[in-house]
């Protein structure tokens, strides 16, 4: 009876031992906030509620994307059968026609200009003479303001670090800076 009543006390012990560990949080032990699983205690937020329902206030002028009168591009999608029977109606005009707009940005991509100088020779001094380039074209090959001016604001402006703003000039443009 008394082996019984020893190992009864170890088990509840051990019991006892693992409730507390479940009880253990990253609040109240060295446990790391991942670890907190479904369990995990609820923020403590500083801020004290202003009594007011979340969300835009009664009387404040809400702010949305508005349509355009003008798109840069217009994209016409054409009924060509019934979906509910499948018969044709490619000479059938439309009653009405439904707007929706979407507001995205140009496709990135650097675009190269090639600059061509002509030289020719003079028929009657025999001397050559060549085209001018552009002053954006001074050597074999170079970035235009536009490149150098967005890596400048990366860089100065938004404190980007260098190989950043070369990695994003690599993934959106396709354009590897030296």
């Amino acid at each position: 009876m008394r082996e019984l009543e020893e190992v009864n006390l170890r088990k509840d012990e051990r019991i006892a031992e693992l409730e507390k560990r479940l009880r253990m949080n990253s609040r109240n032990s060295s446990k790391p906030p991942s670890l907190d699983g479904y369990n995990r205690p609820k923020p403590k937020s500083l801020r004290e509620s202003s009594g007011r329902p979340p969300g835009g206030q009664e009387g404040h002028a809400g702010h949305c994307l508005k349509m355009v009168k003008e798109p840069e591009r217009v994209e016409e999608h054409r009924v060509e059968r019934c979906e509910h029977c499948g018969e044709s109606l490619e000479g059938v005009d439309a009653r009405e026609v439904e707007l929706r707009q979407v507001f995205d940005l140009p496709e990135f991509k650097v675009e190269v200009t090639e600059h061509l100088a002509e030289v020719k020779e003079c028929p009657s001094c025999r001397k050559k003479s060549k085209g001018n380039f552009p002053a954006e074209a001074r050597r074999p090959t170079q970035y235009g303001h536009r490149v150098k001016g967005l890596a400048s604001y990366l860089t100065q402006y938004q404190l980007i670090p260098l190989a950043r703003t070369r990695e994003m000039f690599r993934d959106v443009f396709g354009c590897e800076l030296s």
